[in-house]
């Protein structure tokens, strides 16, 4: 990853470049930026971690804790190995 953002205790810290090789620098707090798959790693860790908890199914509906999703049949094992079948 060329930059990291991270909000701690209501202050935004900011470090690297906003795109490999351009120098440009990493947004502010406001500013938008492309988070593309680097996300993906982060949050099946928080939801596995809730799995270890007992507080989310593997095999239960996603509607069950992503209201959006309350007439699909996908689970959340299935959007954690992204074979949903859900459009982007």
């Amino acid at each position: 990853m060329p930059g990291a953002l991270a909000y701690v205790d209501g202050r935004t810290y900011t470090a690297g470049t906003a795109e490999i090789g351009s120098g440009r620098p990493m947004v502010d707090a406001d500013a938008r930026f492309r988070l593309a798959g680097d996300t993906k790693a982060f949050t099946a860790t928080a939801v596995m971690r809730l799995v270890a908890e007992g507080k989310v199914r593997l095999d239960a509906p996603a509607g069950g804790y992503v209201p959006q999703l309350a007439q699909s049949p996908v689970t959340v094992r299935q959007l954690l190995k992204q074979r949903s079948g859900l459009p982007e």
